[in-house]
């Protein structure tokens, strides 16, 4: 498990930051590597997924991790 260096503001969604992975969700297996433009490596492991996204420049998008959730899963997921 990621052990988190620091927890992040409201400005960065409260997630938890270490070794440049996020850990958006305190009780589940996510972690996502966010960069600038909405680039993002979002890996879940309770549900043996992750995904790879690429983005044009918009600076520090944090809502890519909703995104992948909301809308990538389900399609995954059947």
């Amino acid at each position: 498990m990621l052990r988190p260096y620091l927890k992040l503001g409201e400005r960065f969604g409260y997630m938890n930051y270490g070794y440049l992975w996020y850990k958006p969700f305190d009780d589940r297996e996510v972690y996502a590597a966010i960069g600038d433009s909405g680039n993002i490596i979002y890996v879940n492991k309770d549900l043996n997924v992750s995904v790879g996204m690429t983005g044009t420049f918009k600076p520090r998008i944090f809502d890519r991790v909703d995104f992948i959730e909301q809308k990538v899963l389900s399609v995954i997921d059947g």
